[in-house]
């Protein structure tokens, strides 16, 4: 068994051993490009080594930029070599998502997971008109507060009289 040796915040890391292997795509420290999800971000090869059930190798990466809790273990179909080529390619996909986030939150109905339509751009219509109508409601309350308070005098005041 590998030595542990504590980490940050007194958390014991295993030491890992890197195997031998001609099957390494790329080295300890490379700059790569690594799928995470449908996006290509930068990485760096912190670790490497060789599955023990298939025999392939796999890379920890850490994400350049990110924070070190998203570091992880990956294939090497998810790793491409840090090339113009690839960092072209990871710029156009990365847009493309980009653009197509876009379209899809600027959508007017969305079915949502339980097949009711949503409506975004009237839902914040409806909200606005909604926040109008109690701030009149607020003005009208405040106003016949007013006019009870005008009231009450009137009263107190005939009252006075009858004394």
């Amino acid at each position: 068994m590998p030595s542990q040796k504590k980490g940050k915040r007194g958390k014991k890391k295993e030491a890992s051993i890197e195997i031998e292997s001609d099957l390494y795509l790329y080295r300890k420290n490379d700059p790569i490009l690594c799928y995470h999800g449908p996006c290509i971000y930068k990485a760096k090869v912190l670790k490497r080594t060789i599955s023990e059930e298939n025999q392939q190798p796999l890379y920890f990466v850490h994400y350049h930029g990110w924070n070190s809790q998203w570091d992880e273990w990956v294939t090497s179909e998810r790793c491409l070599p840090n090339t113009p080529d690839n960092v072209a390619r990871m710029q156009q996909i990365n847009k493309q998502i980009q653009i197509n986030t876009k379209n899809h939150n600027s959508k007017h109905t969305d079915t949502n997971n339980k097949g009711t339509t949503t409506q975004s751009s009237t839902n914040k219509k409806l909200k606005s008109s909604t926040d109008n109508k109690k701030k009149k409601r607020v003005i009208q309350d405040s106003e016949s507060d007013d006019n009870d308070d005008d009231n009450n005098n009137n009263n107190s005041n005939k009252n006075d009289t009858k004394i």
